[in-house]
């Protein structure tokens, strides 16, 4: 062998390590800014929801995720329905991510003129498997 395969090996190494690293960070970044606005009418996982305490389609109930790092794959550890608006308050609701139902409940009180946040606690659920999100709110 030559001094200068010698030299070349551990230099690509610290290359390769940069881009995974790089990778690593920019993946951390997408997965920590998962939102998905299931009012409109493109989305990335999840189905459209048809709320008829909510006022109209500008303005939709919003869906955001909070994900960790576990085992080397991240994990949702709760989603989060945001905008949800103060003519729903007290309604009932179920939601279901990929068609298992995750949450029932009753949405605590709104005040009028403000929106209303539920946070929803996932368990074992890979980020990865999200496919869709289901949410209905009723009385």
């Amino acid at each position: 062998m030559s001094s200068s395969a010698t030299k070349t090996k551990p230099s690509t190494r610290k290359i390769a390590a940069f881009v995974l690293a790089a990778l690593g960070i920019a993946g951390l970044s997408a997965a920590s800014a998962a939102n998905l606005a299931l009012g409109s009418s493109t989305l990335g996982a999840g189905q459209q929801v048809v709320a008829s305490c909510q006022e109209s389609d500008a303005d939709p109930i919003d869906l955001s995720f909070s994900t960790a790092l576990s085992a080397g794959s991240y994990q949702a550890q709760a989603l989060t329905l945001s905008n949800i608006s103060d003519a729903c308050s007290g309604l009932d609701y179920k939601v279901a991510v990929n068609g298992a139902e995750v949450a029932t409940g009753s949405l605590d009180p709104i005040t009028a003129g403000t929106r209303g946040v539920l946070e929803i606690p996932l368990t074992s659920t890979a980020a990865a498997d999200v496919e869709s999100v289901s949410v209905v709110i009723f009385n």
